[in-house]
């Protein structure tokens, strides 16, 4: 099986989402609510009395935890043409380093996660990387951030660019640096950042045959963020938000293997500007709603430019002292994996609850949907997820956690179609 034969569009982004809203049935239940912090909903709220201990070592305190669950579903492979259905567990501990001082700020993660099938042993795979992060306060007006990572992953079996039929689960290698600054003029904030991504894809087993190599996936991408906010009064404020990145693949005209007749060079670069608003209203709803242009340029003249209507928001209910609604809405374009294949351009609408039962019972609850147009070669579809979940926590050191989730995809090509239910439970223990 060729690499032509298993191409397929690549969505690099979060699940689509969109709340169930169960969380309200307990809204009256008995719980001890917190003062609402700007944008801050149920679920983001400080708990110090849940928080781990950690080990302080000189200025800085260290976090290690383990966490371990078990994971149930009826079609892990995501696809209805090979329905394969599984058990798993999923053990990740994790190390977490945070400063303590007054000023600046030091941040480190390393982490690793093994999972263990019961009955797709192929699938056993391990996934570990490490993170690290820092803040310089120049002045109390001016701020300057810095942070890499460097990681082995496993790309999931439902990406809409996840090979087919392979014995094993696509891994790659993520490389990634980033700066930024923030500076603050009285009423007007300006921010600024800009970052460069690798992802280098490993070779991949198929069935009786020899491993797809899977260079041609290998990616770099650059990407700039400008923004700047005035507060035109308390709660109310304007905001102007552009981005520019770019993406090449060392797999493209001149090198080995490509064949200009079939594979597509799928350089690209594009830009997104928008404008919009953000608000505080009655310390309870707070958001950004932004509208603009969205633009995106292939290299290769047989691929589809697009430009049009670019959307965004972000906002945020506090129901009550123990209820969340958050709403986001966004469009995007993204790039293929694929050698004959574009990318996308993809709408999404999400909608979240979380409900405190208990100081320490919180509830959770999602629903949504995405649509996704190829710009170029390929089939485009639409995306449904719901599901919910409750996390308990019993003390600074132990909690656990349950899900159940419903996920499905419909596309005239059946090679995208599946429908997966999902269900998991967890044990964290911080040390």
């Amino acid at each position: 099986m060729s690499r032509y034969e298993m191409g397929a569009t690549v969505l690099i982004g979060k699940s689509v989402k969109l709340a169930a809203l169960l969380g309200l049935v307990f809204a009256t239940a008995p719980a001890l609510a917190q003062t609402d912090v700007r944008g801050q909903g149920v679920a983001d709220r400080p708990r110090p009395d849940y928080d781990p201990y950690g080990y302080p070592v000189g200025g800085v305190t260290l976090y290690p935890s383990v966490t371990t669950s078990v994971e149930a579903t009826d079609n892990y492979l995501a696809s209805d043409t090979n329905k394969r259905g599984d058990v798993y567990a999923v053990i990740s501990p994790e190390l977490r380093v945070a400063s303590n001082w007054e000023r600046n700020r030091l941040t480190a993660r390393a982490y690793f996660n093994q999972s263990i099938h019961a009955n797709l042993s192929d699938n056993n795979a391990a996934q570990y990387g490490a993170e690290l992060g820092g803040a310089l306060d120049v002045s109390r007006a001016t701020q300057v951030t810095l942070d890499t990572s460097i990681g082995r992953y496993v790309e999931n079996r439902a990406d809409l660019g996840s090979f087919q039929g392979t014995l094993e689960p696509v891994t790659y290698n993520a490389y990634r640096v980033r700066a930024g600054i923030s500076q603050n003029f009285n009423r007007l904030t300006l921010n600024g950042s800009a970052a460069l991504s690798y992802l280098n894809y490993n070779n991949i087993p198929v069935p009786g045959g020899t491993p797809i190599d899977q260079n041609f996936r290998d990616t770099r991408m650059f990407t700039g963020i400008v923004s700047a906010q005035y507060e035109v009064a308390s709660g109310i404020g304007l905001v102007v938000t552009g981005q520019y990145d770019n993406s090449t693949y060392t797999f493209g005209p001149g090198q080995p293997g490509f064949n200009p007749l079939v594979d597509i060079d799928r350089a690209s670069s594009g830009f997104n500007l928008q404008g919009g608003i953000t608000f505080e209203l009655s310390s309870l709803v707070f958001g950004t709603i932004q509208f603009g242009v969205l633009n995106r340029d292939y290299r290769d003249t047989r691929l589809r430019n697009f430009q049009g209507l670019s959307y965004s928001a972000n906002v945020l209910w506090n129901v009550t002292p123990l209820t969340s609604l958050r709403l986001t809405v966004q469009r995007s374009v993204q790039d293929a994996s694929s050698t004959i294949v574009a990318g996308n351009t993809r709408s999404d609408l999400r909608l979240y609850v979380d409900h405190e039962l208990y100081r320490y019972i919180l509830l959770s609850g999602d629903v949504g949907y995405g649509s996704f147009i190829p710009n170029g070669p390929g089939v485009g579809g639409q995306e449904f997820t719901v599901g919910g979940g409750a996390r308990y926590l019993i003390d600074r050191r132990w909690s656990v956690g349950g899900s159940l989730r419903y996920s499905q995809r419909t596309s005239a090509s059946s090679a995208l179609q599946y429908h997966a239910t999902t269900a998991s439970i967890s044990v964290k223990f911080a040390f």
